[in-house]
């Protein structure tokens, strides 16, 4: 839930986002792989903010990368290694291009 989004970003990079800026687009997808899942929830908000005020919860996080959406959909068309969304949520980067 949106509440659960809010608290994580505050918790684990020190970001601050309001309820009513994080828009749910799509379902769930769970990811299976032979020692590591991975269960995605997707998510849109938008907000400019200085990276410098992120601060990584080093016990939970190991890095966040930014990307322009562009790169994102170039990077699972190409099956990267570092990208666990699946070719079939391509669509749900296409909408958010159009936000």
């Amino acid at each position: 839930k949106e509440v659960t989004v809010q608290r994580e970003l505050k918790e684990e990079i020190n970001l601050d986002v309001r309820l009513e800026d994080i828009k749910r687009i799509g379902e769930k997808e769970i990811n299976l792989e032979k020692h590591n899942a991975h269960l995605i929830s997707f998510y849109y908000i938008k907000k400019d903010f200085d990276l410098s005020i992120c601060k990584l919860k080093k016990d939970e996080i190991t890095q966040i990368k930014w990307f322009k959406i562009d790169d994102v959909i170039k990077l699972i068309k190409e099956k990267d290694k570092d990208i666990i969304t699946r070719p079939n949520r391509l669509y749900l980067f296409s909408l958010i291009k159009k936000l």
